[in-house]
């Protein structure tokens, strides 16, 4: 922020008052800048812990699923379902097998749900004799599908994951193998003291958590019929189930989250086959402690620069009153000179009006001489057309016939306004001004080319065949250039054949390639091939002195320049000249204007 030398010492106290507000504001950005950017990383890191416990969790599932598939097999355990005073051998193989897999109990059921063999049979706790009928996962493998449900034991009151197997011989269904996976397996590689997870049930009942107080917690509540379904399964025994204390922006367990007096970043994850969902609450201090940071180190610095620019002021006043007496007296001499200087300047200014003034006026004539040769040339159509209106008038005013006079005085109006429009033209030409380019009907500039020339036409004898495609035919450029155009090339045409037998012109036009050609032909003696060669060139003319002055066909030549077509000049094979208009179609120049 520059200072300027002779700033007042009253200002240094809003100076510095701006400095400090402009500290606090950059600081709070800073602050904030630097919790969001902590907050993204703890997000990022959140969403990588999420899915390496949910695999995890899954792996853990998934790795004694198999277990009621193979026990269902062995002959002991179809001996005892057949026998059950026989189940001694089942009892032994089942307890083996779980202490080799590490579950917490692996155990057959009868089809009545009654327990005929277990891994725990020598414990007090011991599932032989009990009936789990009940449970959800036995009515499911007795259909013959896999059983998967959590629940609190009905008998030893630790929760765990039970899976069921249907056991089946033949046709018959024997009964159930089921395996019971404690909390303990699923919670294998959890650090309770870092991280704080959570699991909850299709209910949105958390029944597993790092933190012992958040188990049986409700995060949403629980319709009344699934609670009577939960009170029926006996899915948490005698457990209590209350809602867990939580505030967020959603109202759901997710995003920002405030929980026991503490804030988290909290990202969750359903697992399907498990129909469970894995909370994930990462500790949002170290964002504030960032943003604290962000908010000293900007301030500091802020600050800091604050001081410098002070110092700089001082000491560039300091210099300035240092050199105040040598630059008092070069100011003197400065002045001295600079009165020398007027004097000389204002004598210069003078000499430079009377130049300019003569230059302004030789720049008029130049462009009065360009504008009369093309004016001279140009507004005779219109005005050879007015003269035949004109003259068309009075007889039909002599006739009585006013509404064809009417008509007439309209015409006479257009082609009046053809004039102003005419000398417009020219005056842009002549300016070398690019005018504007828009969508031109070609079929309507031939319309009022032949409604113009028409007259002349009849009273030549001379017949005007047009043939142009069916349907709207457009091009990109100026209209009224196009016109004139047309009008240049049409009235050459008539000259050109008004001394013939066969006095024909013809326009034609076609679509290729993506331009739109018109030709306009005659039936006259067409052009000498020197001509050819110099048809477009300035005051270059094959009329007799009082019938042309050589400008039409340059002017109609450069203005298809402008309107990037071309025209071109040629002998018909039959005789005749033949020029040609090419200007781009206004389909293909919208589609490369895209």
């Amino acid at each position: 922020m520059p200072i300027n030398a002779n700033l007042s010492s009253k200002f240094v106290r809003p100076l510095v008052l701006l400095l400090a507000l402009a500290a606090i504001a950059v600081s709070a950005i800073a602050g904030q800048l630097s919790s969001n950017f902590v907050v993204g990383q703890i997000k990022s890191e959140a969403s990588d812990r999420l899915t390496f416990y949910a695999t995890r969790l899954e792996s853990a599932v998934n790795k004694l699923r198999h277990l009621p598939i193979a026990v269902g097999e062995h002959p002991a355990v179809k001996s005892a379902l057949m026998t059950p005073a026989q189940a001694q051998p089942a009892n032994v193989y089942l307890e083996t097998v779980n202490t080799a897999a590490g579950g917490e109990a692996l155990y057959v059921l009868d089809p009545d749900g009654l327990t005929v063999a277990a891994s725990n049979w020598n414990e007090s706790f011991s599932f032989i004799g009990h009936n789990y009928g009940f449970r959800p996962y036995f009515q499911e493998a007795l259909k013959g599908a896999e059983g998967f449900y959590f629940a609190v034991g009905a008998t030893t009151g630790r929760p765990g994951v039970f899976i069921s197997r249907p056991i089946v011989d033949g046709d018959d269904t024997l009964g159930v193998a089921v395996i019971k996976i404690g909390l303990d397996g699923l919670k294998d590689g959890w650090d309770p003291a870092n991280e704080t997870i959570l699991v909850s049930d299709g209910d949105g009942v958390v029944f597993l958590s790092t933190q012992p107080d958040w188990r049986y917690k409700m995060i949403r509540p629980v319709p009344r019929d699934r609670l009577e379904a939960l009170i029926a399964t006996r899915r948490y025994h005698s457990v209590e189930l209350t809602s867990l204390d939580f505030a967020s922006d959603t109202g759901f367990l997710s995003g920002r989250v405030e929980l026991a007096g503490q804030e988290y970043q909290a990202v969750d994850k359903d697992l399907p086959f498990l129909e469970w969902r894995l909370h994930y609450l990462a500790d949002l201090s170290p964002s504030f402690a960032a943003r604290g940071v962000g908010m000293l180190i900007a301030g500091t610095l802020l600050l800091a620069g604050g001081l410098i620019l002070l110092y700089l002021r001082e000491r560039r006043m300091k210099l300035a009153h240092a050199k105040e007496a040598e630059e008092a007296a070069a100011v003197r001499e400065a002045n001295r000179l600079l009165e020398s200087e007027i004097s000389e300047r204002r004598r210069v200014e003078e000499d430079l009006r009377v130049t300019q003034k003569e230059l302004i006026q030789a720049g008029k004539l130049a462009a009065l001489g360009q504008m009369s040769a093309a004016i001279a040339h140009e507004v005779n159509q219109p005005i050879t057309a007015i003269r035949t209106f004109v003259a068309s008038g009075k007889l039909l005013l002599d006739k009585d016939r006013k509404p064809e006079v009417e008509d007439n005085l309209e015409q006479i109006g257009h082609l009046t306004e053809r004039l102003a429009a005419i000398t417009g033209q020219l005056k842009s030409f002549a300016r070398k001004s690019p005018g504007v380019s828009a969508p031109v009907d070609v079929q309507a500039c031939v319309s009022v080319a032949v409604e113009l020339l028409e007259p002349q036409a009849k009273m030549d004898g001379t017949a005007i065949e047009i043939d142009l495609p069916p349907g709207p035919v457009v091009v990109q450029g100026d209209e009224v250039h196009v016109e004139q155009i047309l009008i240049n090339l049409m009235r050459n045409a008539l000259d050109a054949v008004r001394d013939t037998g066969r006095r024909e012109v013809t326009i034609r036009g076609r679509r290729e390639d993506g331009d739109v050609t018109i030709q306009v032909k005659d039936s006259g003696p067409g052009m000498d091939l020197e001509n050819l060669e110099q048809i477009f060139d300035p005051f270059f003319t094959t009329k007799t002195v009082g019938e042309g002055i050589g400008l039409g066909l340059t002017v109609s030549f450069t203005l298809a320049a402008e309107m990037n077509g071309q025209l071109v000049a040629s002998n018909n094979e039959g005789g005749g000249a033949c020029f040609s208009l090419t200007l781009p179609s206004h389909e293909i120049s919208t589609r490369a204007a895209e």
